[in-house]
């Protein structure tokens, strides 16, 4: 058998296997709801998904967002009791401020009147989710575009062909904190409590002292909202009341804290601190910043009282 024949056939082989690719991917974005990608970050595609198979962006009248601090320490149907059903979380796992930031130049905010932002300290340090280009998410949300999408989860497919496969039993699981099973708001209740809690997880404190921070991110969505006239609520979110006798931990959230005072004497934004109006105990908690369901249902009712007083 010649080259040319051997290289033909190495080509027929070479576009099978990127057909069949494709149409696996078709198959488990479409029946098993695994997520194409745009980042490295598997909670933020999902999100991604979520939002475009919803289809609810654009009437949509109350954002919720933030990282898994707005994902899983809320349960948005509370909320909508009294402030009306458009209202959606667009929070997903780890995403920083000024990554937030960026979302939120790609939406379409026009219909939208509030803007609910749960956070903690660590969530204004560290690392982005990157490589994205939220060009590309803003084409897939508004335009119907997934060129970009399908030739990211191709190029991934090797690499996490064992986690899409297996979708339902890691990524659909109440009860480990890999859930990502939205509710039709867009949050995740977690069924997690100190028995069944990872102890390394109940136990950890976000060290931020040699990261990089991202204020000057913030101050930018700040002016970026009161340009647009959007009700702006920043929440904390409760932590752990054991770890505020640690020294390390006070001085890195009192920083964070003073910070967000600072801020809010020049943007008069709503500040919401539901670690000092709760005080909660470790039955509410899933770990050591994450609340479980029954926690997220407290902390609903606390903010919900407090955004309609």
């Amino acid at each position: 058998m010649n080259s040319k024949t051997w290289l033909k056939k190495w080509i027929i082989l070479l576009i099978f296997l990127i057909v069949v690719s494709f149409f696996l991917i078709f198959y488990l974005n479409t029946y098993k709801n695994v997520p194409l990608r745009f980042t490295n970050s598997i909670s933020f595609d999902a999100k991604l998904s979520f939002l475009k198979n919803t289809n609810k962006l654009e009437d949509v009248e109350i954002i919720i967002i933030g990282s898994s601090m707005g994902l899983n320490n809320i349960n948005t149907e509370i909320l909508s009791e009294k402030l009306g059903d458009k209202i959606l979380n667009l929070s997903s796992w780890g995403l920083k401020v000024n990554e937030i930031f960026d979302f939120m130049k790609i939406l379409d905010l026009s219909n939208v009147k509030k803007i609910i932002y749960l956070n903690q300290y660590f969530d204004f340090y560290g690392e982005s989710i990157k490589p994205y280009n939220f060009q590309d998410v803003k084409n897939y949300l508004y335009d119907n575009s997934y060129f970009i999408a399908y030739f990211n989860t191709f190029n991934s497919l090797s690499k996490n062909l064992k986690d899409y496969l297996g979708w339902e039993r890691r990524y659909l699981n109440k009860t480990k904190y890999s859930d990502l099973g939205f509710n039709k708001y867009g949050d995740i209740g977690l069924k997690i409590n100190e028995e069944n809690s990872s102890q390394d997880r109940w136990n950890a404190i976000t060290d931020i002292t040699k990261l990089n921070n991202h204020f000057d991110s913030f101050e930018d969505m700040l002016k970026y909202l009161r340009e647009k006239n959007i009700d702006f609520y920043f929440v904390t979110t409760p932590y752990r009341e054991i770890f505020f006798s640690e020294d390390k931990f006070v001085s890195q959230y009192n920083t964070y804290q003073n910070k967000i005072y600072d801020l809010n004497k020049v943007y008069s934004f709503k500040y919401i601190n539901l670690q000092k109006i709760l005080n909660l105990s470790d039955v509410y908690f899933a770990d050591s910043s994450h609340l479980n369901f029954k926690g997220s249902r407290l902390v609903s009712k606390k903010l919900l009282k407090s955004i309609i007083k």
